[in-house]
């Protein structure tokens, strides 16, 4: 059931996100959307917003809630976290999402449509490099988790040609395959 003070929050809320935002009204919101439940689940419903601008200030403010809130995300959040993920077609969105579930940790249950599109974002080098190599530390935790999974994720990253990619992403990928190795 919706009510009407979390309409009014979301319309509050959406107006707010869809200006300019500097870090400084980013963490007063975070502040404001971790003082309640309602406001946080406004704020949340606000990543999904067709608004670009209103969609990527909302993932903003949850990433930021995310460290400092963790407890404010149940598991449906998440699960929804991860569907955005591999869904949004905003690398901003996707960034920060990403970064969410680093913070959040990975459900129990991992839908191959996430996996499938982390492993596109990390290979892919027109993916930005921070969407890069945090797909990459998502497989790696999964491949912490699934001892069948470390050899497929070792093969990718070793067949990279590692001359498309940047500084970042080769260093990453040096840690995550010493990981691995150490794994074995």
């Amino acid at each position: 059931m919706v009510t009407k003070t979390k309409i009014s929050w979301e319309k509050n809320f959406r107006e707010q996100l869809a200006g300019t935002m500097a870090r400084a009204e980013c963490r007063r919101l975070c502040d404001v959307a971790g003082g309640s439940s309602e406001c946080f689940d406004a704020v949340f419903a606000l990543m999904f917003d067709a608004d670009r601008q209103v969609a990527w200030h909302a993932a903003w403010v949850c990433e930021q809630a995310s460290r400092r809130s963790p407890w404010l995300f149940t598991r449906q959040a998440v699960e929804r976290v991860l569907d955005l993920a591999a869904t949004t077609p905003l690398a901003g969105v996707q960034r920060l999402t990403l970064a969410m579930l680093l913070r959040l940790g990975l459900p129990d249950e991992m839908p191959v449509a996430f996996i499938n599109r982390c492993f596109e974002c990390m290979m892919s080098p027109r993916s930005p490099v921070a969407v890069q190599v945090q797909s990459m530390k998502l497989l790696h935790e999964l491949a912490r988790r699934e001892p069948a999974f470390r050899e497929e994720l070792r093969v990718c990253l070793e067949a990279a040609d590692i001359d498309c990619y940047t500084t970042g992403y080769r260093t990453a990928r040096r840690k995550v395959l010493a990981d691995i190795g150490k794994m074995a």
